[in-house]
């Protein structure tokens, strides 16, 4: 798996906020703390620094939506998680993006904040961030 793959998969979910380049993705992949969970059917990538962990972004192929194979990677972040003595999961999600909110609801997500006006979307509209977190403890 390459960061080019990984950019056009991520390229098929998103358009708010934009796709990653493959640049980013390799550039991501290098930095200290992140992880990589999962394949290119479906992937997360998490920063996990000083006991938080932060979703940096969770990707299924369109192909593959509905298999439980998102939940399947929350479930494996939180065991690493867990391992890496993690007490709170942090991620930020579009306000329109209704499926991921229902699927962090569901993983026992809360939301913790909004940011309002954080993206644009390809026809301009501003689009609230939902901010969420996860306990641990």
């Amino acid at each position: 798996m390459t960061p080019d793959q990984f950019s056009e998969v991520h390229a098929l979910c998103f358009d708010t906020p934009r796709p990653w380049s493959a640049r980013e993705f390799e550039a991501m992949l290098k930095s200290p703390g992140v992880h990589l969970i999962g394949d290119l059917a479906c992937f997360l990538v998490v920063r996990v620094l000083v006991g938080e962990a932060e979703v940096l972004t969770l990707a299924t192929h369109p192909d593959l939506r509905r298999k439980g194979l998102a939940g399947d990677r929350l479930d494996q972040l939180e065991t690493l998680a867990r391992s890496q003595d993690t007490d709170t999961i942090f991620l930020e999600v579009a306000a329109t993006n209704e499926p991921a909110l229902t699927l962090y609801h569901n993983h026992g997500f809360c939301e913790s904040g909004r940011r309002t006006h954080y993206y644009r979307s390809p026809n301009g509209d501003r689009i609230d961030a939902i901010l969420l977190h996860k306990r641990l403890t």
